[in-house]
């Protein structure tokens, strides 16, 4: 009696900590479709941090910003209190270049990111439906103008890589706990399908 009582009482408060938090997933939401991500949401330089609205700045802990070797920005935000689909969120990296976008949600050590995985996806044809991370698959689709895209996918991603430009990733990071999405229209070139 006593450890049900002890476990109701700290499921309680675990609900309560994370109706509290700042849920950063509308932000986050359209990188479930085909990793799309919305660069009017999210924010792309420490100075855009305070144009978000006050629940999200009220979460950043401390950011910091770099530049790559290649003239792009990596913006890191660490957070407090924070939460995405439903899974406690510790941190944000965004990379942004032109043509490129990087997003990596970084979850905290009591997330169960496995949950999180089968939800993000991207169409492919009425043939093979949507594509996701967990099963090894890798097929070409020849689109209506002559476009080649590549689909490939295993455990831990999925990729998409069209002829014409588009190229998109998912990934799931398993020792950091981490999921990503990368999004470039530069390696067109990459797909590996006969013509």
């Amino acid at each position: 009696m006593k450890k049900s009582l002890i476990l109701l009482i700290i499921s309680a408060f675990s609900s309560v900590c994370y109706a509290d938090a700042a849920d950063w997933t509308p932000l986050l939401e359209s990188m479930k479709k085909g990793c799309s991500v919305d660069s009017e949401a999210l924010p792309y330089g420490k100075s855009d941090i305070g144009k978000l609205p006050a629940q999200y700045r009220a979460s950043v802990a401390r950011s910091h910003s770099r530049q790559t070797a290649s003239d792009g920005e990596v913006l890191t935000i660490e957070l407090k209190n924070s939460v995405a689909f439903g899974q406690p969120l510790s941190a944000l990296v965004i990379e942004t270049n032109e043509g490129y976008g990087y997003v990596k949600m970084k979850f905290a050590r009591n997330a169960d990111v496995s949950k999180l995985i089968p939800l993000f996806t991207t169409p492919t044809d009425k043939r093979h439906g949507m594509l996701a991370a967990g099963r090894a698959q890798n097929f070409c689709v020849k689109g209506a103008n002559g476009t080649l895209k590549q689909y490939q996918s295993s455990q831990h991603h999925w990729r998409t890589v069209s002829s014409d430009g588009p190229w998109q990733e998912f990934r799931y990071h398993p020792k950091e706990r981490a999921l990503s999405c990368l999004s470039s229209d530069h390696y067109g070139d990459e797909v590996e399908c006969t013509r």
